[in-house]
């Protein structure tokens, strides 16, 4: 009998594929924490610049000015706040920041405004009793989004909002 020396075709296969199904399994894993954490980074910064623009707005009673371009919501050449009307629980605006109030009784307010695109943000921020809920943007889609709470609120919330415009 002979002896044979090394491995068949079948068994280096075999391992050749289970070495490709782990180096899959490792790199997806590694890219989905790699962008989970960039997602993380982003929302902190995000959330300190809109606590920022909060703080400002409350000492100076408006928003800083735009440098660059970049904030849509601030300085000159933008689009002046508003406190539009609300009609049938819709406010219909072009304005790049503003304030809006959601009705005792109603869970959410919808604002029509054509700044909102792919690449804008629209931040909120409640400006009386919230009863302890969170109000937050429900939905944003190009044209428009909406702001509210999981439940009906029993009391009138007011709130300031702007958008953000993001580079594409």
């Amino acid at each position: 009998m002979r002896k044979q020396k090394g491995f068949t075709l079948v068994e280096l296969l075999v391992v050749i594929s289970i070495l490709g199904i782990l180096a899959t399994i490792g790199l997806t894993t590694f890219t989905s924490t790699q962008m989970k954490g960039r997602d993380s980074k982003r929302k902190s910064n995000l959330s300190q610049i809109a606590e920022s623009l909060e703080i400002y707005y409350n000492d100076k009673e408006k928003y800083p000015a735009s440098s660059g371009g970049n904030l849509t919501g601030c300085g000159a050449g933008a689009i002046d706040a508003t406190n539009s009307a609300i009609i049938n629980g819709v406010i219909t605006t072009n304005a790049t920041a503003g304030s809006g109030t959601i009705p005792a009784g109603t869970s959410e307010i919808t604002i029509k405004n054509s700044n909102v695109t792919d690449y804008t943000l629209v931040y909120v921020t409640p400006t009386s009793s919230t009863e302890n809920l969170v109000l937050y943007v429900k939905s944003k889609e190009a044209g428009q989004f909406v702001v509210g709470f999981t439940n009906p609120i029993g009391i009138d919330v007011n709130f300031n909002w702007w958008i953000v415009k993001v580079a594409q």
